[in-house]
């Protein structure tokens, strides 16, 4: 990871395989679909914490969205984006005297624009309930006609009333898709779906179920995930209703199985070879999770303490093809064998990023405007001109921009963040 300072702001980026173009700053809609994102916030003088998800509006960063969103709510943003947790854990499930281990939510169908937002809702509740290795569980406790007593739209002041609900309600921000309501001494969880919007069940944009299922993991404890593929990224790439397997470790980790300190794991083991010939030093990595090692000399690699789940295992080399490994089973207290046999290729044509650079000029009230610029070389350092770079751009966890561009032919190419404003970037 490379660290840099602007005079306003400080920039985190993270160097990767591909990188990007961003033009302005401004955010890319993603084809017919306007980009949608995730952020927190808390209200002031209280332990009262708001999670809201924001549709972007055309030509608006998306920090600048998520920030009118949640101005909407009386709350202010995060100063950090900095936790994969949100300070909520549920007592029920550590106390060995509670006799309800396990979640009561309400659901509340007046004015759901769908009339399947109820199956959506046992789905997500069935979802979050179904990890194994994790001893969370919804009940589902029926249907209310109660608006959500957090939910700042709902009549009366903002007030623990015991209960969990889940409703439809006409949200103040007309660009606020849904907000989850909790605190961080009292457990309870309200969660509000906007009426707004043209909701979807069938799989289409905007999709219930996704949408609902991101709620619920706050309302487990979970924070945004920096993963990709899980559930709770801060961003809505796609209809999505499954966990990540970044997901089921969060869930896993905050609520062991009944009867363990631990989240159950196995492990992945095998061997890196070209051919008959062993690799030394190839990296193996676990798709989607922090978990990788390097093979030994006799290209021999072991990972261990790998929560039960589905898995890609990856496998690169310096001069070597990568090769994946899809729908790789890991059991509890099991050793799955995975092998690779990775082919060599041709030197030269090996493409990847050789440098990252940064510069500021100018700007408005203090602000500065951002200059990044990323070297493409092969694996003989020679400049590669036409090499399509693309990168997302994220500020304190919130996506603003995403795009491509192709290389010069000195092997390089830039963009400029006008007005960088101050805040953690980070590209990828």
């Amino acid at each position: 990871m490379k660290r840099w300072i602007l005079p306003s702001a400080t920039a985190v980026v993270l160097a990767a395989l591909t990188l990007v173009a961003i033009g302005n700053g401004t955010s890319t809609e993603a084809a017919g679909r306007p980009q949608v994102v995730s952020a927190f916030g808390q209200v002031p003088g209280t332990d009262l914490i708001v999670h809201v998800t924001v549709i972007v509006p055309e030509g608006q960063s998306a920090a600048a969205a998520a920030a009118a969103a949640l101005r909407a709510q009386g709350a202010r943003p995060f100063a950090s984006a900095d936790f994969t947790t949100t300070g909520l854990v549920w007592d029920q499930f550590f106390d060995e005297r509670s006799e309800n281990d396990f979640v009561t939510q309400y659901y509340n169908s007046q004015d759901d624009p769908t009339g399947g937002g109820r199956n959506a809702f046992e789905n997500t509740q069935g979802t979050w309930t179904g990890v194994g290795a994790s001893s969370f569980v919804f009940a589902d406790g029926g249907d209310t006609t109660r608006c959500p007593s957090l939910v700042r739209e709902c009549k009366g002041p903002q007030t623990f009333d015991g209960n969990n609900d889940v409703a439809w309600v006409a949200l103040r921000s007309s660009t606020t898709l849904a907000v989850a309501w909790y605190g961080t001494s009292t457990d309870e969880v309200d969660i509000a779906m906007n009426t707004k919007f043209t909701w979807a069940i069938n799989g289409d944009d905007f999709d219930v179920e996704t949408v609902l299922l991101h709620e619920q993991g706050h309302a487990v404890g979970l924070g945004h995930s920096t993963v990709a593929g899980a559930i709770m990224a801060a961003v809505y790439s796609d209809v999505q209703r499954t966990l990540g397997a970044d997901d089921i470790s969060g869930i896993s980790t905050l609520y062991p199985a009944s009867g363990s300190t631990t989240v159950a794991t196995g492990s992945i083991s095998g061997t890196v070879t070209n051919s008959a010939s062993s690799i030394e030093g190839a990296t193996v990595s676990i798709d989607d999770t922090d978990l990788s090692t390097t093979t030994g000399e006799d290209g021999s690699y072991s990972i261990a303490d790998v929560p039960v789940g589905t898995y890609s295992v990856t496998a690169s080399a310096t001069g070597f093809e990568s090769g994946t490994a899809n729908d790789v089973d890991v059991t509890d207290d099991g050793n799955t064998v995975v092998d690779f046999a990775l082919s060599a290729v041709t030197p030269g044509t090996m493409v990847g990023v050789d440098w990252i650079s940064y510069s500021t000029e100018g700007g408005k009230n203090g602000d500065k405007h951002l200059m990044i610029t990323v070297h493409a070389a092969d694996d003989l350092g020679q400049d590669v001109a036409g090499a399509t770079i693309s990168i997302t751009l994220s500020v304190d966890g919130t996506l603003v921009g995403s795009g491509t561009a192709n290389t010069g032919t000195d092997g390089t190419v830039s963009w400029t963040v006008k007005n960088a404003t101050s805040g953690c970037y980070t590209t990828e």
